[in-house]
């Protein structure tokens, strides 16, 4: 929409335009921010188990292996694994997400629910894992 010759954005999206979804946008973000900055012998992962899928992609997924309420990033460095489960700032854990995370502390595994890029940047620090750069 244009006021007084400048364009701004409308708050309210368009009809037929798809609304965002603030999790990917989040997800997309973090692991931008840990391309660049994890140091170079360390690895991070998206396990992608989120989003709708037909039924026989869902049948797929399990039949491959995948664990319902597995978290969204792992990060592994030097003996040291970072469980992280991605959520918007009103999100909540599905009782699977919450079980994964119990075993997952049970086998000595950190784990934690961020809910922004600054949060991962948190997380990384308290485990100890060294950063090549750093938010702003």
């Amino acid at each position: 929409m244009a006021v007084n010759g400048v364009v701004t954005a409308s708050l309210v999206p368009e009809r037929g335009v798809r609304r965002r979804h603030e999790e990917a946008d989040t997800q997309h973000t973090v692991m931008q921010f840990l391309a660049r900055a994890l140091p170079d012998n360390a690895i991070a992962n998206h396990s992608p188990g989120e989003g709708k899928r037909s039924k026989a992609a869902q049948v797929t997924l399990r039949r491959s292996g995948y664990q319902a309420g597995w978290p969204d990033i792992e990060i592994l460095w030097r003996g040291k694994a970072l469980f992280i489960e991605l959520k918007s700032a009103a999100g909540r854990l599905s009782p699977a997400q919450r079980e994964t995370q119990r075993k997952l502390i049970y086998c000595g595994f950190d784990v934690c629910v961020c809910r922004s890029p600054e949060d991962v940047q948190a997380a990384l620090l308290e485990i100890g894992i060294p950063l090549k750069a750093r938010l702003s």
